[in-house]
């Protein structure tokens, strides 16, 4: 009789390495008690220092933390035995879970900062029972954790041939994002906002000062050194933006495997998702003006699964930052095997004429709003320039002339959009419901939204007329 296989340890360094973010969990926890035992050390009139009783609370804290680390590493060991993953931890209350590999959605491995300095590798596995990761190693080196990850996956694919009786083909890479694709993605991105925040902040701690200090600053704000301010703020959130950006994606990769797409990018903290093609409801595709002069454009795939053991969806998405404009619909067809027309060549069907009357007057309103706050906050002078602006809402008729919707027999389709243009592709086997609306404006106007329902999101198709809408409820329901 075959003997049972050992148990496997975490790497000793993960004593160090889970020292910290638990720490910072039990300082974020108990923060107002900590702020309290400092408070009244610094108001005492000896100076500033903690009291016998504050410091034996301290340590009390600090020895619980390292106590808690030290017997996470000391219970938790884990093994594959007979096709299973098993995970054994707890000291006081002893806890076995195993884990079928038939069920496991993702195994994804992430390295943190203090994983990256010692080396190791943290190891989460999560299954179709809910949001929360199923299994958590936290700790282990390279070699294990790669070791580990590559037996599941094939323990996984082992029982999905099993059930299905066919092979999947090999997998290979689909787009690959270097440092200079990542970063015209993030050049391109709008920071206006981040930029407005920190100018919003700015004016409202001016309130907080004498009359004479606000005056000349709001002078110095109004003159060139506000433009300068202006212009070094809006610089400051491009860069932060672009690096945010390169950072969270760095050597972005998307591959398919076995019926799966592969996600993987990260620089501080690197992760790989994996994407069942089979549970893929959702691709959208965005492309802005300026990409669009640069040749490129990004892409989002959202799968969901309905969780087994509890109630609601599991939903998952992945960003491919930068992809060529050309190479768009090949990966929105590989996504959605459904899709049965290109949406980049075949003619989409357009909204409704009176829909631009409701799209101008939206605009109009939004700008007629935004004046009269700005007026009421800063001065008549920004009202006036606001609304000199309301011109500029007939730009609504470039989005108006560039929207469209088509229903096929596998796909729904919508785009919007000019300066910021979304196509997005649903495929009808994943519908959940279908609804048409009207609001009073709409009802006037005899036309009516459409909403096509997925499992967790749902998708806004132009305006269209109500009799039109009323057909593709039927047709869809």
């Amino acid at each position: 009789m075959p003997s049972e296989p050992d148990w496997n340890l975490l790497h000793p360094a993960s004593i160090a390495v889970n020292l910290l973010p638990r720490a910072w969990r039990v300082v974020r926890g108990f923060w107002p008690l900590l702020l309290a035992l400092l408070w009244r050390g610094s108001s005492d009139d000896t100076g500033v220092w903690i009291g016998a009783f504050d410091v034996g609370i301290l340590l009390l804290f600090f020895s619980l933390t390292v106590g808690g680390t030290l017997v996470h590493w000391l219970t938790l060991r884990y093994r594959i035995h007979r096709g299973k993953l098993e995970i054994r931890s707890g000291l006081f209350t002893r806890q076995i879970r195993t884990i079928d590999p038939g069920r496991i959605q993702n195994v994804e491995l992430v390295r943190t900062i203090p994983h990256r300095l010692s080396g190791l590798v943290e190891v989460r596995i999560e299954t179709a029972s809910g949001t929360e990761v199923e299994g958590l190693l936290s700790a282990l080196t390279v070699q294990e954790a790669e070791g580990l990850q590559e037996q599941l996956v094939h323990l996984r694919d082992q029982a999905r041939a099993q059930q299905t009786e066919a092979d999947d083909p090999a997998g290979s890479v689909l787009v690959a994002n270097g440092p200079w694709e990542l970063f015209r993605y993030g050049a391109t991105a709008g920071r206006f906002g981040a930029a407005a925040v920190v100018l919003g902040l700015v004016v409202e701690a001016l309130t907080w000062a004498s009359p004479e200090t606000f005056a000349n600053t709001a002078t110095r704000f109004f003159g060139l050194q506000g433009v300068a301010l202006g212009i070094a703020v809006l610089a400051g959130a491009w860069l932060f933006g672009v690096g945010a950006v390169m950072v969270r994606h760095w050597n972005f990769s998307l591959s398919e495997r076995r019926g799966a797409l592969i996600v993987e990018g990260g620089l501080t903290t690197r992760r790989r998702l994996e994407l069942p093609l089979q549970k893929v409801q959702i691709v959208l595709t965005s492309e802005t003006l300026l990409r669009r002069w640069l040749g490129f454009g990004s892409l989002r795939v959202e799968t969901a699964a309905t969780r087994s053991d509890q109630g609601g969806t599991e939903r998952r998405a992945a960003l491919v930052p930068v992809v060529d404009r050309e190479e768009l619909p090949r990966l929105a067809r590989l996504a959605v095997p459904d899709l049965d027309v290109d949406p980049w060549r075949v003619p989409l069907r357009p909204p409704h004429r009176r829909a631009l009357i409701r799209g101008i007057a939206r605009r109009v309103l939004q700008v007629l709003a935004l004046a009269g706050l700005l007026g009421a906050l800063v001065s008549p002078w920004v009202l006036l320039l606001a609304l000199a602006t309301i011109p500029l809402s007939f730009a609504a008729w470039l989005d108006w002339r560039h929207q469209g919707w088509l229903v096929t027999d596998k796909a729904v389709i919508g785009r919007r959009g000019f300066f910021d243009r979304r196509l997005v592709v649903v495929s009808r086997r994943r519908l959940q419901s279908v609804t048409a609306t009207q609001g009073p404006l709409l009802r006037r106007l005899g036309l009516a939204e459409v909403r096509v329902r997925v499992a967790g999101n749902s998708v806004r198709l132009p305006l269209i007329a109500w009799d039109e809408a009323q057909r593709i409820v039927r047709e869809l329901g």
